[in-house]
Order: structure tokens, then C-alpha cells, then sequence
């Protein structure tokens, strides 16, 4: 815990929520409880042994999790290491010691390799897996069971979440899901682990770096010398992992590694950490001396900047796991990649190859193949003929250049989840149509597959497969930039499709009944795109019983009306001038509605709305206004509403909408008011935005909802005229964020105005004040953000009146405070120097 910080003690968990936890974790659901009555007795003893500690219950409950003999229960109630382990080793929970002595084996080095992780850092599965088989502990004979390393350990790891173990992280990460272990947890793990792991943190723990060290994770600055000095201790190392706080000189880590590493088996020098902000070093160069480490099975250096990578890469004969995603600078892999028969995963996701070395056939073990990328000179296609086990996803690339996809083998990959299939994107009438579906036709994929992509396809229509209802597990379908298209396949017939989405179809005109394939298409379809079709003008449509999303966006030449779909909760319309929208259609599910350039709308009927949630209504120059009866109240949570030059007003009595939290509304000139009665009819609202609504002179009235928290006006130049009067101090008392434009006007003297705005306010945002010369915030002393932009002859902010709560101040564009508060030189620095966030200058 930081120094100074509160802290909370926690009570214990009442034993009626320990054992409903522990039910919970232990059996299916009740009628499995209830069938098991003589555990339950036995469950609750154990139960009060955990003394109301949540992990500690769930742990031994994963122990018991499926187990159904009593004499099991009784030897985990019975035994004498609850009260021995309480006793020899009081800083770990015996609940957990327990768990992790239950553990299988063959498990127990997986979980306690993870203490090179620091406490609360997010690790994926993947990684974690192919480590541990990389050090060993993943054997072989998973092959004579009928499955992979790789699904042996993602077996222990799912067997470790159930313990509790590990527990899934709530840190977004952008490459998948992710876990943790708790603190408690992560102490056992080091318990456990004794000299063998290490996780660098810091220079007081490098003088544990010895020759017992085998698992070394750094987590450091790498500024000197001395974790040099460290590795040299460390000669039967297996594995070093760098990780979020690694930077400095990696290469010359890489270097010490080479000569001193000789029992390394992974090595990972990623800079794709979460939560993948700026890389914390890159490292271009990669020395050839990476070929002394024989023994090398895992290989990570996605992120890191590498060029090129050595052709000694290619001697590393016992590599399986070699990781360069987003390598943005790497455009070839080692020429005699075809030697790594050892191989079993290449990802090179987000990096630039332009093509793959020869020889990829010979890489028959290779389980994950991100990017297959057809050059001229390299690996053809039919070298993936030999790739039998490839699962999860695969990227083909540069199709344009196949010359022989007859021996590709598509067909036989069933462990393919998703497939991406990509042409260079060519405008010009070179490209040879028959050639590019004769391509298409030979690569059709196992029927196995789940999601397919085609980007910038260049025949004028698609093979047959692609319509075809054996493909009966296809859930997703991207087709982009197939600009000749002119005819599209019977997608209608694919029972699973739940997404379909198409871009750049820009010669297609018609979409008939064969698009639908039968009299009851797409039975599982949910959300269905079409974008970026110039000539696309007919559209028979067949009811979609399931579909939830629909999105029309740049088909302008599009005549229809939108289909009644019962069941349509989010709809989206961008540039799309001849649609006939609403008619005379309830839209009776729907939440979601965008409406982008739509010259012909003119009016909204929002009863025809009943459970819209959020309405976006941007650049439409012909809309004038919006109708409602008046009931029932409106659900709305979200209004936006920009660039409509003709809306005038809101419907008379105003718009009772008593869920209505965000409501902006921008670029809308001849807007003459607000609506009528916000405070009584938008009671939850609590963000409100006007911006460049120059007709609107006052409030309505009653005023602004009493709830209002965010109030932003800019550009409003007769409303802004008024701010001497809103008294916000008291119809808004829960107001914190406040940005006021003065529009360039000479309104105040002084800001704000006495009584204008609630104590309580957090942050302030004032702009373009001609004459304003003082500002009297002495009375915020809550405020955290201050701004101040395009104030000329504002001279000071009266600094010993400025909060101590004060964390942020920008000053833009306003000549005399940039002077004063100029950095080290400014005469006013001194006085706003504490302030931990200072932005002086540039223009606005």
C-alpha cells in the first residue's frame, strides 16, 4: 500500500453469504444442492474454518467443485493442515495453502511460474500457455490423448480460475481477455516458488538474482550496468520476461542474455503491455548473437520496432512460439524460416510483410498462422497445402498475385475459425475478373468456419460456396471494396449468419430474391450492414425476423422505403437522400436511431418512436421539426442534435422525457428555444450542450433541470448576453462542470458574477470575454479544473485566492497571463508552480 494513503479494514463475510458463495462454487445449481443433503452439513463446517474470508471460501470450494463423495468432504474438513499451516506460515491463508496442495502435479508448476507476474498485472491465457510449454511443462504426451499442448494448458488454466486462483481481470486490454491473482494468491505463488522465479521491481531485489533463478520477469528501468551484472549470476536461466515498466538499453539485455542465457528457453521482449499506451523502448536493431540460444522455444517481440530479423533466427531449430505483432517496420521474416520445424505459432498481426520466405511448407506443426502474404518470389500458396493443423485465424494476403491455388488445401483446415482473404486494392480495369473468381472458387474453406472476410475481390460475382447452407456455422461475413461486383450470393441460405456487412459494392444496382435464397432467409441474421453503394437502387427486401441493426449509409441512389421490421432495436441512415423515412411505419422496438445528411427528411414523429433511447439527427438541411402527442412520456436518454438549418422550435408544451440524461444541441441557427419546461419534464437530466445556436436569448421557463451537472454554452452569443441573470447557484445546486464563450462581446468586468454558479463546481471553462480584467473563483474550493482561453486584457488570476484543490490550469491565447505565467520566467510562475498540471499557450 502507498504511503498515506486510506486504507479500510474489511469485515468478514456474514456466514449465510459464505455459504450461498460456497454453493455457488460448488455445485451446478440448487437441484443439485438439494439432491446432495448430507454435503451441505459437512460444507457448512467448512465453511466457517474460511471465518468469513470470500477467497478463501471460493478456493476450497474449487477444490470440491464436482465432487460428490462425502468421504472427499470430510478429509478437506478433517484435515490437520488447517490449523498446522495457520501456524507455520501465518501471512498465507490455509484455505489456499489447501487449494494449491490439492492441486493435480502436473499443474502446480503452471500456477506458481505465474509469481513472475507483479501483483495486480494483467496476463492473457495465450502467453501464459505457450511459456509454460516452452519451459516444459506442457509434455508431450497431450498428442496421444487427441489434443495439443496448447489445449492441455489451456486446461490447467481454466482448472486454476475454477480454484480461484486466477481470477479475470477488469482492465480492458485490446488483444482479449484478461486475469490476475489476488494478492493473497500472488504471496502463495511466491511462496511456493522460493529462489526459482523472480520478478525484478526494483535495485534492492537484484542481489536475489543467483544461479537457483530460472524464471525472471523485470519490471524496471534498465539505466545501468547493474542488472547486467545481475544476469551473470543468473547462468540457468529458462526464462526472462520484460514487462510494462521495462525500458532503457534492452539490446544490450539481449546481448548479456545471448552469451550468458545458454538454458533460455523463452524470452520475451514485447512492449504491448496494457494498457498499450506508448512503447516503453524500441529496439530496431537485433544482434546476431540471438543464435547462440539453442534451446530457445519462445520468442516474443511484438511492438518492439524490429527491422529485420538475423538469418541465425532460422538455426533456433526449437523454437515453437515466435510473436511480432504490430511490428510496423518488419516487412521479410529470416529466409530459411522453412528449418523452425519446431514451429507452432507465428503471429504477425498489424505487421508489414510483403511476402513469406520459401519453404513454409515445411512447418507442420504450426498450430496459429496469422498472415499468409503472397509475394512474387517467396512461399506460394500451395505451401499452406501442408499446414493441416492450423486453427483460429488466418489472414491470406495478396491474392492478386496467386498463380497456382489449386494445392491450397482450404478444405481441409477444419480447426479454422475465421478466414480473411485480401486482394490489393486496384482501381484501375487491368484486373482480370475470371482469373480473381477462379482464385475465390479454389479457396473455398471447411465448413467448419465461423467467420469469413473479402476485401477487395475483383470479379463481377462470387463462386457458388459462398451462398451455399453447407456452410451451416458461419456467424460473421464481411465483403468489402468489391467494386465490380454485380451480382451477390444467395447469403440468405447460411442458417447462422448473425452479422453481415458489405462496403464498397460500387457497381451493384439491384438486390433481388437471390440475394435471400429461399422464402425463409436468414434466420438468425441480427445485424446487417450496407455501405459506400453509388448505384444501388433497388431493394427488394424479405422479412428478417431477427435482424436488431441495420445501417444504410452513402446509396444515394437508393429508392425504397425502410422495411417494417418488428424486431430492429438500432438503425442508422448516413447519406442516403431518396430514402423514404419514417412513412407511415411504427418502429416499434426500436432504441437506436442515427440520422445523418438525409436532405429529405423533414419531420420525426416521435410517437412513432415508443422505446427510442437515443436519437442522433445530424446535417440535415431540410428538417424542420420534430411532432408528439404528448403520451405517453418518451424514453429517451440521449438527444443530439447538429447542423439543422431549418429547425425552428421544439413541439409546443415541451418534451417529457423524464430519463433524459445527455442532450446537445449544435449548428442549429434559427433554433429560437430551448424546449418548454425542462425543469418539469427533464427532471434526470444532467448533461446539457448548446453550441452555436445564435437565436436562443434566454431559458426556458422554470429554468434548467435541478439535477444539471455538466452545462456547456458556446457561441450563443444572445444567450451568453444574459449570464448575469441565470442565477445557477440556486436552479442547478448540483452543477460541477461549467463552460461559458462570451462570444468575443464585452459582457463582464469580473467572473463570475455573484450568485452565477454553485460552490461546488469541479471545473470552470471560460472564453473569449473581451473586457473581463478579474476572476473571483476564491469561493471553489472544489475546483479541480480551471481553463482560461482568449481573454485579452484579463491580467492576473489572483493567484493567492486560486483553490488548493486546483489540479489542472490551461491558459490559451491570452497574451498578458502567458506572460505572467510563463514558465521559470513568468513573474506569476512561482505563485501557480504547485499546481501539478500547467498547459500555458499555443492558440485556440
Amino acid at each position: 500500500m502507498a504511503p498515506n494513503q486510506p486504507h479500510h479494514d474489511l469485515q468478514e463475510l456474514p456466514e449465510k453469504d459464505c455459504l450461498k458463495l460456497f454453493a455457488q462454487t460448488v455445485f451446478v445449481d440448487d437441484e443439485d444442492r438439494d439432491a446432495n443433503p448430507n454435503l451441505q452439513e459437512i460444507g457448512e463446517k467448512i465453511v466457517r474454518k474460511c471465518k468469513g474470508n470470500p477467497l478463501s471460501v471460493r478456493s476450497v470450494g474449487g477444490i470440491l467443485c464436482g465432487e460428490r463423495h462425502p468421504e472427499k468432504w470430510e478429509k478437506i474438513l478433517e484435515s490437520s493442515l488447517w490449523e498446522l499451516l495457520q501456524k507455520d506460515s501465518e501471512d498465507i491463508v490455509p484455505s489456499l495453502w489447501l487449494s494449491y496442495l490439492y492441486l493435480p502435479s502436473e499443474i502446480k508448476p503452471c500456477f506458481t511460474y505465474c509469481s513472475i507476474f507483479p501483483k495486480d498485472y494483467p496476463f492473457q491465457k495465450e502467453e501464459v500457455v505457450r511459456q509454460w510449454m516452452a519451459v516444459g511443462f506442457l509434455k508431450n504426451e497431450a498428442g496421444k490423448l487427441g489434443i495439443t499442448m496448447e489445449e492441455i494448458g489451456k486446461q490447467y488454466f481454466e482448472e486454476l480460475i475454477s480454484r480461484s486462483l486466477f481470477q479475470r481481470s477488469k482492465e480492458i486490454v485490446y488483444f482479449g481477455e484478461s486475469f490476475i491473482m489476488h494478492d493473497l494468491v500472488h504471496d502463495l505463488a511466491m511462496k511456493v516458488s522460493g529462489e526459482f522465479s523472480l520478478c525484478l521491481e526494483g535495485e534492492k531485489n537484484l542481489r536475489d538474482l543467483s544461479c537457483k533463478t530460472r524464471y525472471l520477469s523485470c519490471n524496471m528501468k534498465i539505466q545501468d550496468g547493474k542488472i547486467l551484472e545481475g544476469l551473470s549470476k543468473a547462468k540457468r536461466l529458462h526464462s526472462f520476461v520484460g514487462l510494462r515498466e521495462s525500458g532503457g538499453d534492452m539490446l544490450k539485455v539481449l546481448e548479456k542474455l545471448a552469451m550468458e542465457g545458454l538454458c533460455l528457453r523463452v524470452l520475451s521482449l514485447s512492449s504491448l503491455f496494457p494498457p498499450y499506451v506508448i512503447p516503453p523502448y524500441i529496439m530496431k536493431a537485433f544482434p546476431d548473437s540471438i543464435g547462440d540460444l539453442k534451446h530457445l522455444r519462445y520468442l516474443n517481440l511484438s511492438g518492439t520496432g524490429v527491422e529485420k530479423l538475423p538469418d541465425l533466427v532460422g538455426t533456433l531449430y526449437n523454437l515453437q512460439t515466435l510473436l511480432l505483432s504490430t511490428c510496423a517496420n518488419l516487412t521479410q521474416l529470416p529466409s530459411n524460416m522453412g528449418r523452425l520445424i519446431n514451429l507452432r505459432q507465428i503471429d504477425t498481426t498489424y505487421s508489414r510483410l510483403k511476402e513469406m520466405p520459401l519453404h513454409m511448407c515445411n512447418l507442420t506443426k504450426l498450430q496459429t498462422l496469422t498472415d499468409f502474404v503472397v509475394g512474387k518470389r517467396g512461399s506460394s500458396i500451395r505451401d499452406l497445402g501442408a499446414l493441416h493443423d492450423l486453427n483460429g485465424e488466418l489472414r491470406i494476403l495478396g491474392l492478386q498475385n496467386v498463380d497456382d491455388v489449386l494445392k491450397g488445401n482450404l478444405e481441409d483446415k477444419k480447426n479454422l475459425s475465421k478466414l480473411v482473404l485480401k486482394w490489393e486494392d486496384q482501381t484501375d480495369d487491368s484486373r482480370d475478373t475470371r482469373k480473381e473468381k477462379t482464385v475465390l472458387d479454389a479457396l473455398q474453406p471447411h465448413a467448419n468456419l465461423k467467420e469469413l472476410l473479402v476485401y477487395d475481390y475483383g470479379g463481377t460475382s462470387f463462386p457458388d460456396w459462398l451462398g451455399d447452407s453447407l456452410f451451416s456455422k458461419i456467424e460473421m461475413m464481411h465483403l468489402g471494396g468489391c467494386q465490380n461486383c454485380l451480382f451477390l450470393p444467395s447469403l440468405g441460405r447460411l442458417p447462422s449468419l448473425k452479422e453481415l456487412k458489405m462496403r464498397g459494392f460500387h457497381k451493384l444496382e439491384t438486390i433481388d430474391d437471390g440475394f435471400y435464397g429461399n422464402d425463409s432467409p436468414f434466420k438468425s441474421l441480427e445485424v446487417l450492414h450496407f455501405s459506400d453503394m453509388p448505384e444501388w437502387k433497388k431493394w427488394l427486401f424479405i422479412e428478417v425476423p431477427r435482424l436488431k441493426e441495420l445501417w444504410l449509409e452513402g446509396c444515394p441512389k437508393l429508392v425504397a422505403g425502410l422495411p417494417n421490421c418488428n424486431s430492429l432495436t438500432t438503425l442508422r441512415i448516413y447519406s442516403c437522400p431518396k430514402l423514404e423515412f419514417p412513412g407511415n411505419i411504427r418502429y416499434e422496438s426500436l432504441e437506436n436511431l442515427t440520422i445523418q445528411k438525409f436532405e429529405a427528411l423533414k419531420s420525426i414523429p416521435l410517437d412513432y418512436f415508443p422505446k427510442l433511447r437515443e436519437l442522433t439527427l445530424w446535417y440535415c438541411q431540410n428538417f424542420e421539426s420534430f411532432s408528439f402527442a404528448g403520451e405517453p412520456p418518451l424514453v429517451l436518454e440521449s438527444f443530439d442534435l447538429r447542423s439543422l438549418p431549418k429547425f425552428v422550435s421544439f413541439p409546443e408544451g415541451g418534451l417529457p422525457a423524464p430519463s433524459l440524461k445527455a442532450f446537445c444541441i449544435k449548428e442549429c441557427e434559427n433554433l429560437r428555444s430551448l424546449p418548454q419546461q425542462m425543469r418539469r419534464l427533464l427532471p434526470s437530466l444532467n448533461y446539457l450542450e448548446v453550441t452555436n445556436c445564435g437565436e436562443i436569448e434566454s431559458w426556458p421557463e422554470g429554468g434548467l433541470p435541478s439535477n444539471l451537472e455538466s452545462l456547456l454554452i458556446w457561441r450563443c452569443k444572445k444567450l451568453a448576453a444574459r449570464v448575469m441573470h441565470w442565477d445557477l447557484q440556486t436552479v442547478t445546486p448540483c452543477l460541477r462542470r461549467f463552460t461559458i464563450d462570451g462570444c468575443g462581446e464585452e459582457l463582464l468586468d469580473s467572473f463570475p458574477p455573484e450568485g452565477l454558479l454553485p460552490t461546488s463546481l469541479t471545473s470552470l471553462e471560460i472564453c473569449n470575454f473581451r473586457r473581463l480584467k478579474t476572476l473571483n473563483i476564491q469561493a471553489f474550493q472544489h475546483l479541480k479544473e480551471l481553463s482560461v482561453y482568449s481573454c485579452d486584457e484579463l491580467q492576473c488570476l489572483g493567484e493567492e485566492s486560486l483553490p488548493n484543490s486546483l489540479v489542472t490550469l490551461f491558459i490559451r491565447s491570452c497574451p498578458s497571463l502567458e506572460r505572467r505565467y510563463r514558465k521559470e520566467t513568468g513573474e506569476g510562475w512561482h505563485k501557480i508552480s504547485h499546481i501539478p498540471h500547467v498547459i500555458i499557450g499555443g492558440g485556440y
